[in-house]
């Protein structure tokens, strides 16, 4: 009897494997032009940074973005520019096609990634409704399917990211996994920086398996030392090759990344929660609406509009944004900008946010990006009144699933649907990026939050299907519990 559903589970598995292959076709084939707006949404603005900084590294032995510009070199962490890399000899040494074939991998390692699912569910001692309500989950969930065949380092990470799962949940059969999973996280921490906050989390679980006392050193230091071997790579080449202790990236690299417009963000976040439409009215010389909190005190109206009319005629970065958008012929000389001035008119006018209007700068804004975060509807650009429905639509499922996962994750500690350390390790990750994304960093992009979305669907899925048995999870190891 147990060979049967044991069969009828392999069943159902390999068809959600299959359908989720078949959307992330589906939308890089049909559906992706008309998300983003274009046929060529696979290769995107950043996309650049990473080309540019591993072609350097093969052609002249640096990694960098620019080679004039030193900061450049720390622009981009490797993993997904070596991942690029890779696929540039793959494709015969030709990017256009190694990148095809790299959004097509991309594909793959997705697909495979429901599966991985599917048993870091069952390692976490869900029912097998359960895990096949998780793989299904991330089979058709929308964001991970619009992200995939994108040439940017999400898909690669949120992979890598739960590969260092999967071995970890596996690694109290194998103990090697402590080593496995130690790699991957730090590979994904290599791709996408924001992996870095879950690294407490994954600890906190190796501690858990290690069985604190018995196996401690061969499990948690086993998969921290893999982790700072991997990651340390980054770290130590700074240090070493450019004399600069460098952990994480450095984004003042000129064109686009000038001080001008990187002042201006900073500005634009300690006021209100997007950049738009403020960024697009200065670009295209329209005049500005600024919300009322731009003007709390006095001094500010006329210096922000004396720098904005400067972003306008002397900002380099405001002239690359002009340039690409076919606006003007060509973007601003070295010795044609007043970036300095730019950049020092907008750092005063933070000061005065910080100084003037604290409550809006430490409390109304920092919530307001977390209610974005949380209940983001609507999508940016120029989109048809259908793309607009459906991505409504989408987000809306989005926070469903999102609130169903936190709270799964709070009530399993009494249901014990699935291991509760998971659970912990979920919720830590939720609270520490969603936190440093909202109140400190503040660049708010749905995407960043992917990572984190996505280990919320498994505690989802445990509760769906708690809801429909009577009895609690047994398999779960009581020592872990």
């Amino acid at each position: 009897m147990e060979e049967v559903k044991k069969n009828s589970d392999w069943k159902w598995l390999k068809l959600i494997i299959l359908l989720g292959l078949l959307f992330r076709i589906l939308f890089i084939v049909v559906g992706g032009k008309f998300y983003f707006g274009t046929p060529d949404f696979k290769i995107q603005g950043d996309t650049y940074g990473w080309i540019d900084s591993i072609m350097n590294l093969i052609r002249n032995g640096t990694y960098s973005s620019d080679l004039n510009v030193p900061n450049a070199s720390f622009f981009r962490p490797p993993g997904f520019g070596f991942l690029i890399g890779i696929f540039y000899f793959i494709g015969g040494q030709n990017m256009d096609t190694g990148l095809q074939l790299l959004s097509w991998f991309q594909i793959l390692l997705d697909t495979l990634a429901i599966w991985m699912i599917y048993k870091i569910a069952i390692n976490m001692g869900t029912s097998p409704r359960a895990s096949l309500i998780s793989a299904f989950l991330y089979a058709t969930y929308p964001f991970i399917i619009v992200w995939t065949p994108v040439l940017y380092a999400e898909s690669s990470s949120v992979f890598f990211m739960i590969s260092s799962l999967y071995f970890l949940s596996d690694a109290k059969t194998y103990k090697r996994n402590f080593i496995y999973s130690g790699i991957f996280a730090g590979i994904a921490v290599l791709t996408r920086l924001q992996c870095i906050f879950l690294i407490p989390g994954l600890a906190y679980f190796a501690w858990n398996l290690s069985n604190r006392k018995i196996n401690f050193k061969s499990g948690l230091i086993s998969f921290l030392l893999c982790f700072g071997l991997v990651y340390g790579l980054w770290p130590a080449r700074n240090l070493i090759f450019q004399d600069r202790l460098v952990f994480s990236q450095d984004l003042r690299v000129g064109k686009h990344w000038s001080p001008d417009y990187l002042a201006f963000m900073d500005y634009i976040f300690s006021i209100k929660t997007d950049h738009q439409p403020e960024y697009q009215q200065i670009i295209e010389n329209q005049k500005l609406d600024w919300p009322q909190d731009a003007y709390v005190h006095p001094g500010d109206s006329f210096l922000l509009a004396e720098t904005i009319e400067k972003c306008r005629t002397c900002g380099t970065g405001f002239s690359y944004f002009k340039y690409h958008a076919g606006l003007i012929k060509a973007p601003l000389g070295p010795n044609e900008n007043c970036d300095s001035l730019i950049e020092y008119n907008f750092q005063q006018l933070t000061r005065s946010q910080k100084d003037n209007n604290k409550l809006n700068y430490y409390i109304k804004t920092p919530i307001s990006n977390l209610k974005k975060a949380l209940f983001k509807l609507s999508l940016y650009g120029d989109k048809s009144t259908a793309v607009k429905a459906a991505g409504a639509t989408l987000f809306s499922y989005r926070t469903l699933l999102i609130l169903l996962g936190i709270i799964a994750s709070i009530m399993n500690y009494r249901k014990k649907w699935f291991n509760p350390v998971y659970g912990t390790m979920a919720l830590s990750y939720f609270v520490l990026w969603y936190f440093f994304l909202c109140f400190v960093y503040r660049n708010m992009e749905i995407r960043y939050l992917l990572h984190c979305d996505l280990l919320l669907l498994i505690p989802c899925a445990a509760m769906i299907a708690g809801f429909f048995s009577k009895t609690a999870v047994t398999n779960i190891p009581k020592k872990i519990i």
